[in-house]
């Protein structure tokens, strides 16, 4: 089910809202995540700027039940959905990982070579570097790879369709002991 053109339909109950995202390093771009839960409540994933067209979208196919910032940088359009939904939970998180793949339609390509990026699925060599409790990023890699999955989507880059679980564990296989 399409529901609007402000969403795009990836399956049952489930849609993404992409966005340009003009930074300083370029147009990173942005995709917010759509769950619809049993209940019919929804689930907005990395939130986009929120216009009435997307509201509407969200409006006619379920209740803002939660919002989830998943790093310190996608907080920028939170507030926009705790006006628009107050009785929706807020929820922030340091986990991040892009898909930028080559060939692809990419307006910070300096940017994403710089941080290392380009054509890989995973976390760039900045947040690598700023990670700092490896111990509990393994427990959350744990948890994320006892789940029945096969596609991710990121916020920034392509949608991995396919192979999922085993890209998650390749692209964080740097969380050794310490």
């Amino acid at each position: 089910m399409l529901a609007s053109e402000a969403l795009e339909a990836l399956d049952e109950e489930l849609w993404i809202a992409s966005r340009p995202l003009p930074l300083w390093v370029g147009d990173v771009g942005t995709r917010m995540t759509v769950m619809r839960l049993v209940g019919g409540d929804l689930l907005l994933h990395s939130p986009v700027s929120l216009d009435p067209a997307l509201r509407g979208a969200l409006d006619r196919i379920g209740r803002v039940r939660w919002v989830v910032g998943p790093s310190r940088v996608h907080h920028l359009f939170l507030g926009d959905y705790a006006s628009a939904y107050p009785s929706a939970e807020l929820w922030g998180a340091p986990d991040l990982a892009f898909n930028v793949q080559p060939g692809a339609k990419n307006r910070a390509k300096v940017f994403h070579w710089l941080v290392g990026a380009n054509g890989r699925f995973g976390p760039h060599r900045i947040i690598r570097a700023v990670l700092r409790d490896h111990e509990a990023a393994r427990g959350s890699l744990a948890k994320l790879l006892e789940w029945d999955f096969d596609r991710i989507i990121v916020t920034h880059g392509d949608v991995l369709e396919h192979g999922g679980r085993e890209a998650l564990r390749a692209a964080f296989s740097f969380l050794r002991p310490e």
